[in-house]
Formats: C-alpha cells, sequence, structure tokens
C-alpha cells in the first residue's frame, strides 16, 4: 500500500514530475520554491505592517465631520461664534476637516501669539499652493507675455499733436 502523503502529493500536484520525489534536482527546486514563497510572504506582510503603522503626529480635538465633506455642512454664517462655541467644548486648539483637507483653528490669543511668534518657523516652513503658483506665473512679477508687448515712453505718450488744416491746433 502507497504511502498516505506521497498520494496527498502526487494529487495536490496533479502527476507533475517536478513534484515527485524521484529525483535529487526536483528537491532543490522545490526548497528554493518554498524559500522564495517564504521571502515574499514575509516582504509582504513587512511592507503592510509598515504601511498601516505609520506614525501619524496627533491632532487636536475637533468635532467629527461627514467622510467626505468633513465638517464643511456644519458650519454657520457666524464663523466666529461657531469657533467660540467649538473652543468651549474642545479646547483653543481646534482640527476641523474640511473635504480632504485638514485645518487647525486657534481661538486664544495666548496660543496664537505661541503660534505665530515663538514657533514662526515652523509653521512658515511650507511649499507653496499650486493656484498661488499658477496665479503668478511661477513668482513673477509680471506676465511672461507682457514683456514682450511694445513699450510707449511718457513724453511720447503726451506729445502734443497738431491737424494739417490748423498748424496751431493741439488735440
Amino acid at each position: 500500500m502507497p504511502n498516505l502523503s506521497s498520494m496527498v502529493a502526487v494529487l495536490a500536484c496533479g502527476g507533475l514530475s517536478w513534484c515527485s520525489n524521484d529525483n535529487a534536482e526536483h528537491t532543490i527546486i522545490r526548497a528554493t520554491a518554498t524559500l522564495l514563497a517564504a521571502a515574499l510572504a514575509i516582504a509582504c506582510h513587512a511592507w503592510w505592517v509598515q504601511k498601516f503603522t505609520k506614525s501619524v503626529p496627533p491632532l487636536p480635538p475637533g468635532p467629527r465631520g461627514l467622510p467626505v465633506l468633513g465638517n464643511l455642512p456644519f458650519l454657520q454664517p457666524d464663523l466666529h461664534r461657531y469657533f467660540s462655541k467649538l473652543s468651549q467644548i474642545y479646547g483653543p486648539i481646534i482640527k476641523l476637516q474640511f473635504g480632504s483637507k485638514i485645518c487647525i483653528v486657534v481661538s486664544s490669543a495666548s496660543v496664537a501669539k505661541e503660534v505665530l511668534q515663538d514657533h514662526d518657523a515652523i509653521f512658515a516652513n511650507r511649499d507653496p499652493p499650486t493656484v498661488a503658483i499658477i496665479g503668478t506665473y511661477g513668482g513673477c512679477d509680471m506676465n511672461p507675455e507682457q514683456s514682450s508687448l511694445p513699450t510707449v515712453s511718457i513724453p511720447k505718450a503726451i506729445k502734443p499733436t497738431t491737424t494739417s488744416d490748423e498748424p496751431n491746433a493741439v488735440i
């Protein structure tokens, strides 16, 4: 009677020759395939753990928003009163989510002074928004198309002209 494990191996492999125990070369191939599969599984697990356990800096408390819109539907026309009411609940620093952007609201004068004066280099070191770069033509003072326009000097623009009918008439 054949060994039960050999029958299971033959059934699992479908009778393929590389899966049989006949040759030492096939054993090396199986061992290499097993090691590669194990290495791939370990690499995938390490990537998965690294991706989902990133260290996110702690954010201040704030009201929970809707999944896509965030806190936009809950804004009130008088923002200063709305922020004052939220600061009584959550403290002087509040996190609000407007769509996909997270906004931090500072509602205390002492905390605002600390943020804007004492730690200004930390908070000011940000990239400019794309809209600002496009709207200012890359930070240039003037539109590149304007620099190719002909220039008119002031004396030429205000020079009095005369008509052919009356030589002393000024237009």
